[in-house]
């Protein structure tokens, strides 16, 4: 873990962080205890950056789109053993690079609707 720079921090307390702070000076550093709904948001976070770091490793070959998708799956599958609302496999990632733009109401007549212009 990187040193430990003087400021103000809100920072969900890691292994690593957590001894970093056993050799520092009493009275060197404060913590607060959370409120459930703070930790979870934490919880999720440090869990988001950690997939995102992993997704990152797969590179752009042939088998990357695969190796994202079953990674995605297992976290998410994970999950699902505590989480009754996620409906798997309805809920898991299609093996696409796509994604969802826009929608239309259906065509009436000759009109066909178009796409808005999105900003590049």
């Amino acid at each position: 873990m990187s040193e430990l720079v003087p400021g103000v921090y809100e920072r969900l307390i890691t292994e690593a962080l957590a001894e970093a702070l056993a050799s520092r000076d009493e009275g060197s550093f404060a913590v607060a205890r959370q409120q459930l709904d703070w930790l979870d948001d934490a919880l999720a976070r440090h869990v988001a950056g950690a997939l995102r770091r992993a997704l990152a490793t797969f590179g752009e070959g042939d088998d990357a789109l695969a190796d994202r998708i079953g990674l995605v799956a297992e976290v998410l599958r994970a999950v699902a053993a505590h989480d009754d609302a996620l409906g798997l496999p309805a809920d898991l990632p299609a093996p696409t690079r796509d994604a969802l733009t826009w929608v239309a109401q259906p065509a009436v007549g000759v009109a066909r609707p178009k796409p808005p212009a999105r900003p590049e």
